[in-house]
């Protein structure tokens, strides 16, 4: 009689632990049982976000065989999204301290923050923009149909090489082709 009560007060508590687990898995704690909703990203029209800027550099543009060679200066600044409160708080300008400096401090340190995070990524994206890049032809980068086709096979491959943070646009900063 004994073990039959044993049994029936283990297959009790082994049942209740199955129903916890269940009930934590479908009901979140302190949730409705609905999934939590994803962050929405921090977008400031006229501010950057966390970014990586390349610097200029000279690129040999492809070219037929037997024509001059030609040549394309670019600069490039990679912007990823962010949801991060503090990344907020720097691009609606700090607007409780109310002073510039402090605000321009913040940033500075959560780019350098957001430089560290990215780590070797840096070169996977360098390497990208230096593949694409040197493909193309004078003809298919100077046109303004032709940077955007440009930008966008950009984004694509650092969001294949990177696919978070996402990437929220890519600019130009300086574009010289001789």
């Amino acid at each position: 009689m004994s073990k039959m009560l044993i049994f029936i007060v283990v297959g009790v508590l082994a049942g209740a632990g199955v129903a916890a687990g269940v009930f934590m898995f479908v009901f979140k704690p302190g949730g409705s049982g609905e999934p939590t909703p994803e962050p929405t990203p921090v977008n400031v029209e006229g501010r950057l976000g966390p970014h990586i800027t390349f610097p200029s550099r000279v690129f040999n543009l492809r070219t037929e065989a037997g024509k001059p060679p030609v040549y394309l200066k670019l600069e490039t600044l990679v912007e990823f999204e962010t949801t991060e409160e503090e990344w907020a708080y720097v691009l609606h300008g700090c607007v409780a301290e109310g002073a510039a400096s402090p605000c321009k401090a913040k940033e500075d340190e959560l780019l350098h923050h957001f430089e560290e995070e990215i780590g070797s990524g840096r070169k996977l994206i360098e390497d990208a923009i230096t593949t694409i890049v040197s493909a193309k032809t004078l003809a298919e980068v100077s046109t303004p149909e032709g940077k955007e086709k440009l930008r966008s096979e950009l984004m694509k491959a650092i969001h294949e090489l990177l696919p978070h943070p996402h990437v929220k646009r890519v600019l130009f900063v300086d574009f010289v082709t001789q």
